[in-house]
């Protein structure tokens, strides 16, 4: 662990001084000339190679460190949030009509992992090294690459595409279809690259792997290719890559190459204890000791204000939260009751001001304690350090059931054996047999939507991005739109955040070019 603290401040050094990088989301298109000298110079030892993979890493953790780069996700219908005080980023979201300044943090964050993983990428060569080094090097850069560009074209649709660290300020927009062949062939050279596992510190730690491996790539791949089969590529034939590049994770778990696995009780999935995961494929790790830019801040965010010391930033939408089957699962997404902290009571969610469920799955207690929802939450905490699950090993699972099922037209034995270990983990009864193609891909869509309700921090596969992917988002925004309401508990409760966007259009789906790189870029425009 020292080793790994003694890293964190090399990372602090490299991600400031060497790649010069701005640190909290500023634009994508500005560039500081300070640090122009440091590609020829820098990659002298290997420990600069090292070094400037912790950079790397650094900017990974920032990326998804606070909701105000991650605001894409109240589009999807398990979010909502507060109809005033300092929420207006996540309510133009929620109700479809983000402006150019809304998601200013997401993009300039998400570029800065790209600009560094350029870094390594151009340069990793020039190391005085092994080449099996500077090949594992640079499969961890193009990686995490992969990863950015990933989570940018499915937000803003068309992205200019840059393979160099600095900026260009005329770069054209490259085409959604440009992007995703970028993001393959960079997952397939980590995939080619990267050993099944790790062996010492820092890339393996507490017995889970820390750096990215040959499994990480192969389940990120499989995702990847699910989402080429839907909108807006509509590549239907990805269907059975998806398929194919989850099933060589699955077999090389049977056969003891990988180690991933479920845990047993849902409930363990988001607890502290689980930070070092082997359901885990693929996570961001932090620590509280390092400091404001080596923890994660979200202990608080999703948590009320009527409870105490939540920050109140996200509320699970009611309609979600009803049609979610009861079990482990659900109570470990939502409080089953929320603390009344002026009454010290606990009360059921529609009878708190909120009248919307609590999500906790990733609430902290004090001194690394568990969350306790009877409790009022502690305001130290919000310097947290769970580790962000990129990818679980239970969505691999479902990718594979969904992608068999939409490529073959029937579910076969084991796509019912993937849905039915993460149904049953949750509570529920084996999925019924028999069902065709199609109800059986949309049971395995609807089960992921339970699996990661509420959960959008640096995953993946959150569940606007599903939504995006087979369209659901416009059925949502009628639905938003109507508000008729949800009866609970013999009352009618309706959303809070109004949804008055007018007619639904395609690029609704996506979020607006954020202002301040328009002004440099006049490529970036719909």
């Amino acid at each position: 662990m020292k080793n790994i603290k003694n890293k964190g401040l090399l990372l602090l050094l490299c991600g400031v001084c060497i790649l010069s990088f701005s640190s909290c989301g500023d634009d994508f298109l500005y560039e500081d000339p300070k640090g122009k000298l440091v590609e020829e110079t820098f990659f002298a030892t290997p420990e600069d190679l090292q070094m400037s993979l912790h950079a790397l890493f650094f900017r990974v953790m920032t990326s998804s460190q606070e909701n105000k780069s991650l605001d894409y996700a109240w589009m999807g219908d398990d979010l909502t949030t507060h109809e005033a005080s300092n929420k207006q980023q996540y309510r133009e979201f929620d109700r479809f009509a983000p402006s150019d300044n809304s998601d200013f943090n997401g993009w300039g964050v998400f570029y800065s992992v790209v600009k560094a993983a350029n870094f390594i990428i151009n340069n990793a060569e020039n190391t005085p090294t092994s080449q099996t080094n500077i090949e594992q090097a640079v499969a961890q850069a193009r990686f995490w690459r992969a990863y950015a560009y990933y989570i940018l074209v499915r937000v803003w649709g068309p992205i200019p595409i840059t393979l160099e660290a600095e900026v260009k300020y005329d770069a054209p927009l490259a085409s959604v279809e440009n992007v995703y062949a970028l993001i393959v062939e960079d997952l397939q050279y980590a995939e080619s690259h990267l050993p099944a596992a790790w062996y010492s510190a820092p890339q393996r730690m507490n017995g889970v792997d820390i750096y990215v491996t040959e499994g990480g790539a192969k389940a990120m791949l499989s995702h990847v290719y699910l989402s080429m089969a839907g909108w807006p590529l509509k590549q239907q034939d990805k269907y059975g890559l998806a398929r194919d590049k989850a099933k060589e994770v699955i077999d090389g778990v049977s056969n003891g190459k990988y180690y991933y696995t479920l845990h047993s009780d849902y409930r363990e999935v988001y607890l502290l204890a689980s930070n070092y995961s082997k359901e885990d494929i693929i996570g961001i790790h932090y620590n509280r000791d390092w400091g404001w830019s080596n923890n994660s801040m979200n202990t608080l965010t999703g948590l009320f204000q009527s409870a105490g010391n939540g920050w109140g930033d996200y509320y699970g939408e009611i309609k979600f939260w009803k049609e979610m089957p009861d079990g482990p699962r659900k109570d470990a997404t939502y409080s089953p009751k929320v603390l009344n902290a002026d009454e010290n009571i606990m009360v059921d969610w529609w009878d708190t001001p909120e009248r919307h469920p609590q999500i906790i799955n990733m609430g902290e207690g004090p001194d690394r304690t568990e969350y306790d929802y009877t409790m009022r939450a502690d305001r130290s905490t919000y310097l947290g350090e769970k580790t962000h699950k990129v990818f679980r090993y239970s969505e691999l699972l479902l990718t594979y059931a969904e992608a068999q099922a939409r490529a073959d037209g029937t579910p076969n034995a084991l796509a019912y054996e993937c849905i039915n270990k993460v149904r049953v983990r949750a509570g529920l009864p084996n999925l019924a047999a028999g069902l065709s193609g199609s109800d059986f891909a949309k049971a395995a869509v609807a089960e992921h939507g339970w699996e990661v309700a509420g959960y959008y921090w640096g995953n993946i596969a959150c569940r606007y991005f599903d939504m995006e992917r087979l369209e659901l988002l416009k059925e949502h925004f009628e639905y938003r739109k109507a508000n008729l309401g949800v009866e609970v508990a013999g009352k009618i409760i309706k959303e809070i955040i109004p949804v008055d966007a007018g007619s639904w259009q395609e690029n609704m789906a996506y979020a607006a070019y954020p202002a301040r790189d328009k002004a440099l870029n006049s490529n970036l425009k719909r």
